[in-house]
């Protein structure tokens, strides 16, 4: 639809009934800057107001979508015409509206995916390989305490132990663990240089004053898992552990 010929068609019809853009708005409830906007071709009334336009210029919508006065014979071929017209302009928007809707749903899945990312990088610990210079066991006043220095490049690293026996043995577990955000830091050149120059020191205190003799170990097996397990595998985890610890 030609835009800018309906635009001068609506102009011409409201200045021969006499009227303003003020009175036309106000007949029907629209800003009269609406009414300057259908006139200068920028925009077209909505559908719900042809039939009330059409009234308060005395026009066919035939006529306003062809942007002139239809002779009688040739009305039929003009409906046509604008039906065909009408359809397509439908159809256009249609698709515009579809392709808003597609790269307004991608934008706010790559949002979400961004936000589950960071929520995982930061909930999801994963154990560490056993470091001898940097995870050791000190002694202290109220036991034994086991060190995790710089094993995670920020400070949200955490240290746990577990106790429990093996054939009347005590056995201790300990183990630290990084989140994938610090894995992921870990394997950049600067973080070396972050971690150097970092007190990122964790502590796990351990309560030894009811045990005799113990041996301490250190796994990557998950602490949580080791209290359901059977004997036969708590001596597979012993083997694939290091002992790091005895008393």
């Amino acid at each position: 639809m030609d835009q800018e010929k309906i635009g001068k068609f609506i102009a011409e019809c409201r200045k021969s009934k006499k009227l303003t853009q003020a009175e036309l708005s106000e007949k029907l409830g629209v800003s009269d800057r609406s009414i300057s906007n259908w006139e200068n071709g920028k925009c077209m009334p909505d559908l719900s107001l042809f039939g009330d336009l059409c009234k308060e210029l005395d026009i066919t919508v035939n006529e306003l979508l062809s942007g002139e006065k239809i002779k009688k014979e040739e009305y039929q071929g003009k409906l046509e015409e604008n039906i065909i017209k009408v359809v397509a302009t439908v159809e256009q928007k249609n698709k515009k509206n579809n392709r808003l809707k597609l790269i307004l749903i991608s934008f706010i899945s790559l949002v979400c995916l961004f936000v589950l990312l960071v929520i995982f990088s930061n909930t999801v610990y994963f154990s560490q390989k056993y470091d001898k210079e940097n995870m050791y066991i000190e002694k202290t006043d109220n036991g034994i305490r086991f060190t995790a220095k710089n094993n995670c490049a920020l400070y949200s690293g955490n240290v746990k132990h577990i106790i429990t026996s093996l054939n009347k043995e005590n056995i201790i577990f300990v183990n630290v663990k990084c989140n994938i955000n610090d894995i992921y830091l870990l394997s950049k050149e600067h973080s070396k240089e972050i971690n150097l120059n970092s007190d990122s020191y964790r502590y796990d205190n351990i309560d030894i004053s009811s045990l005799k003799s113990y041996k301490i170990y250190y796994t990557t097996y998950s602490l949580d898992k080791i209290y359901k397990t059977s004997n036969k595998k708590l001596e597979e985890i012993i083997k694939s552990s290091t002992l790091i610890y005895k008393a």
